[in-house]
């Protein structure tokens, strides 16, 4: 279970504005010792990530209904504003919070502007599980059997789009050369 996973959002907020310390630490429960577990958890072990991710990549992770969106924004604020660094440290599979927040659709105002204010460069790196550019990544999150998610995805590829306009010139030659 991750720490995110049913912890209040006040609670959350409160954690990382007392002990932002903790956020430049992975969150894998080998590298902490026994009493920063209890003081994150609450209680023992069982609630820090086992992936070696920091809180940003897991709270940019987080699925839609695991928290009310307008404490998602917040605690992404807070989070970017404490540790700016994390918001382009690449998890252990080499992927920033952008391209996990975009994965996890994640509106444009919900986290992803936060990030985007912290390192506007984020929106020239291809992500390394996909191989796309974050306006890609939104383009792709597309349902069409979810009007209203298609709408917020569409909205997102647009911001991201508009921030760097330059990548609508992109072109992937994919004519192989044997």
């Amino acid at each position: 279970m991750m720490i995110l996973d049913n912890c209040p959002p006040l609670l959350l907020r409160l954690a990382i504005r007392v002990h932002p310390e903790l956020l430049m630490r992975a969150l894998d429960e080998h590298s902490f010792d026994k009493q920063e577990q209890a003081a994150v958890n609450g209680v023992g072990s069982g609630c820090c990530s086992t992936s070696g991710s920091y809180i940003l990549h897991m709270a940019a992770s987080m699925k839609k209904g695991v928290m009310c969106s307008e404490a998602a924004g917040d605690i992404f604020r807070d989070l970017c504003q404490i540790y700016p660094n994390a918001s382009h440290t690449p998890d252990v599979t080499g992927r920033v919070p952008l391209a996990l927040a975009i994965s996890s659709g994640k509106p444009f105002h919900q986290g992803i502007q936060q990030l985007l204010n912290a390192k506007p460069q984020l929106l020239t790196e291809i992500d390394p599980v996909t191989g796309l550019y974050p306006f890609m990544m939104a383009a792709l999150s597309l349902s069409l059997d979810h009007t209203k998610e298609a709408v917020t995805s569409v909205n997102t590829t647009y911001r991201l789009l508009r921030e760097c306009p330059e990548l609508s010139h992109y072109h992937r030659n994919t004519s192989s050369t044997l």
